[in-house]
């Protein structure tokens, strides 16, 4: 097993077999390190003609505002390659990254889309029977999918029209309407 793991990272540069080791020796999951590698050849090639030995903070604030500006990368993809770089600088490079300073990706707006009352009504017509009924109460009652399957008669109080969720998101109980 050991040969193995030696042979798997002899090849490459330098700053590649130190990330390699010290992903292993933390023992992080196998995607996880292919991440972290895409993220530092990525880097590397960024630094182009200098060596990431030679790199510093101030370097891994400029690829990850480029990642934000020049390729609008989303805010997880950002945190992501943050994460990736840091790891490298400090555990597999055992150089201090500092204080980053860098422009953060924006926050993707989400603009909720919501059926008029006559689409519902048209949706709805479509339906027959228990498929309608269970469209109705996902759709009025704000019942998720699971809450929905969970669904039984006695949670169903006509009298207050009222429905006792169990078990929800959150492992929570919830009334709705």
């Amino acid at each position: 097993m050991l040969r193995l793991w030696q042979k798997q990272i002899s090849g490459g540069a330098d700053w590649e077999r130190d990330l390699i080791a010290a992903v292993r020796r933390k023992g992080f999951l196998w995607r996880t390190e292919q991440t972290y590698r895409q993220w530092a050849v990525r880097f590397a090639q960024f630094l182009t003609p200098r060596s990431p030995y030679a790199a510093e903070g101030a370097d891994v604030a400029g690829f990850l505002s480029q990642l934000a500006v020049q390729h609008r990368a989303s805010r997880a993809t950002q945190r992501q390659a943050l994460n990736a770089l840091v790891f490298l600088m400090e555990e597999a490079l055992k150089r201090s990254v500092g204080e980053l300073d860098f422009h953060r990706g924006k926050r993707r707006k989400k603009i909720p889309s919501v059926l008029t009352m006559s689409e519902c009504q048209r949706l709805f017509a479509q339906l027959m029977d228990t498929n309608r009924v269970m469209a109705e109460l996902t759709y009025g009652g704000g019942l998720r999918l699971m809450e929905l399957m969970r669904l039984r008669v006695h949670h169903v109080d006509l009298e207050r029209l009222q429905i006792q969720i169990y078990a929800g998101k959150g492992n929570k109980d919830r009334l709705t309407l």
